[in-house]
């Protein structure tokens, strides 16, 4: 992109924008070119707000279920706290080995789910960023060569939807460190959820040892490929 001219991109859109004739068939390839090169390179604010005003006419045009910032995030807590709650309950009844682990890989699937996109929003206003809604579509794992034929990408999951001004505003460690967050610590909800499961099972150490060790696997597959497509670690790496 070394002989892209952003200032004539910017002003084509701009254009469109206040005429009201904006749409993603003829203007979605324009727009796509120029957030990639502001993610890279310096703006100026007036650039940012004419790209976050467009964005959000793109993501309003998206058919998808979407629901507030405020709603969301009530509902993902309360489904997080009622579903750990439930968790730690149960392992302080007589549970057999079998229905054990099958609960504990129940609720670390779920709990990726629900926490997610409420780490994104967490750490994302920590630090700057604001967002618009939450969104319900299918993983983004079927682009994965590695996980495309697995079952979880049947399951729709929820997403979240930044505001764009904002987000080009702050820092790419900023902004990296909010999508990589999200992985990070569901993989850590994933070692404190294993916790009661070793102290209620410790006589099967070998087979948790080696339940442990596929998942383990499972989640180190899935983040490896998010470098190649459209996952978390990927998107980090798109302001450098």
């Amino acid at each position: 992109m070394k002989n892209y001219d952003l200032s004539e991109n910017i002003k084509e859109l701009k254009v469109f924008l206040e005429t009201g004739t904006i749409n993603r068939k003829n203007h979605w390839k324009k727009y796509r070119t120029a957030v990639k090169f502001a993610r890279k390179s310096q703006i100026t604010s007036e650039e940012r707000e004419i790209l976050g005003k467009i964005d959000e006419i793109f993501f309003d045009g998206w058919n998808v279920p979407k629901f507030s910032i405020k709603v969301g995030s009530i509902l993902l807590s309360i489904g997080i706290f009622i579903l750990q709650a439930f968790y730690f309950f149960t392992f302080s009844l007589s549970l057999n080995f079998e229905l054990g682990v099958i609960l504990f890989i129940l609720v670390s699937f779920m709990n990726f789910i629900l926490s997610h996109t409420l780490i994104h929003w967490i750490f994302g206003s920590l630090l700057g960023i604001n967002f618009l809604n939450y969104f319900i579509f299918k993983s983004t794992f079927h682009k994965s060569k590695i996980l495309s034929w697995t079952p979880i990408v049947k399951f729709p999951t929820f997403g979240i939807k930044f505001d764009l001004n904002s987000f080009l505003a702050v820092s790419k460690w900023k902004r990296s460190l909010m999508f990589i967050s999200a992985p990070i610590f569901s993989w850590i909800w994933f070692l404190l959820n294993f916790i009661p499961l070793v102290n209620a099972f410790s006589n099967q150490i070998f087979v948790l040892q080696l339940i442990s060790l596929i998942i383990f696997t499972i989640f180190g597959i899935s983040q490896l490929t998010g470098f190649f497509f459209y996952g978390d670690f990927w998107k980090a790496r798109q302001d450098y």
